[in-house]
C-alpha cells in the first residue's frame, strides 16, 4: 500500500536540480521525509484496525 508521492517528490527534486532552483529542490526534499513518516503512521493504523477489528478500535477512542 505504498503511496505514490514518494516516486513524485523525488521527480520534482530531480526537476528543480536540473532548473538550478536550490530553494524548489530544498523545499521538495524537506517535505519528503515527512511524507514517509506520514504513511508509516498510516499503515500502522490500518494494521491495528485489521488486528483489532474496528469495533474494538471504536470502543478505545476517546468520546469527544
Amino acid at each position: 500500500m505504498k503511496g505514490d508521492s514518494g516516486p513524485r517528490l523525488k521527480e520534482a527534486i530531480a526537476h528543480y536540480e536540473d532548473m538550478r532552483d536550490f530553494v524548489g529542490r530544498d523545499l521538495f526534499a524537506d517535505i519528503l521525509p515527512s511524507e514517509d513518516e506520514h504513511f508509516d503512521v498510516l499503515e500502522t493504523q490500518f494494521e491495528m484496525i485489521a488486528r483489532m477489528g474496528r469495533a474494538q478500535l471504536n470502543s478505545e477512542a476517546p468520546n469527544e
